[in-house]
């Protein structure tokens, strides 16, 4: 009987010390960057050896850790941490411009927020009809603990 095939060990060299690694993984909320850094930890304190028992434990598939870790590689650990998040490609119904002065106007005082103002202020001053619930989605975007 021929023997079962061995799996490969990674040799990704990895800067980052374990101690590095592992408060990383305490402060980054973010799932796919949280993952990544997963697989670094586990090669570097030897908890797996190789890119299948990685993609096993993550629940991906081994060329999604071989990119990855090619990605680290050429790039490094800043790069995934700085990555810009992807936008779903629609283009936001209150611009950029207009939500700086949206928090101008309303947000900065520390007073109840009052959404149906904001939405006729909207329509009034710029022309932008929009739902209740895209002002309060916005607003919350531009203030998550408000």
């Amino acid at each position: 009987m021929l023997p079962k095939k061995m799996k490969k060990k990674s040799h990704l060299p990895i800067k980052e010390t374990p101690e590095e690694l592992k408060n990383l993984l305490k402060t980054v909320k973010n799932k796919e960057q949280l993952e990544k850094i997963q697989a670094l930890y586990w090669l570097q304190t030897e908890q797996f050896f190789t890119v299948v028992d990685i993609a096993q434990a993550l629940g991906k598939n081994r060329s999604t850790i071989h990119r990855w870790f090619n990605e680290y590689s050429q790039k490094g650990l800043e790069f995934w941490l700085n990555k810009p998040k992807k936008t779903s490609g629609r283009k936001a119904i209150i611009s950029e411009n207009i939500q700086k002065k949206l928090l101008k106007k309303f947000l900065e005082k520390d007073k109840k927020i009052n959404y149906k103002e904001i939405q006729l202020w909207l329509e009034k001053t710029y022309g932008i009809k929009v739902s209740y619930s895209v002002v309060y989605k916005t607003v919350k975007t531009l203030l998550p603990h408000h």
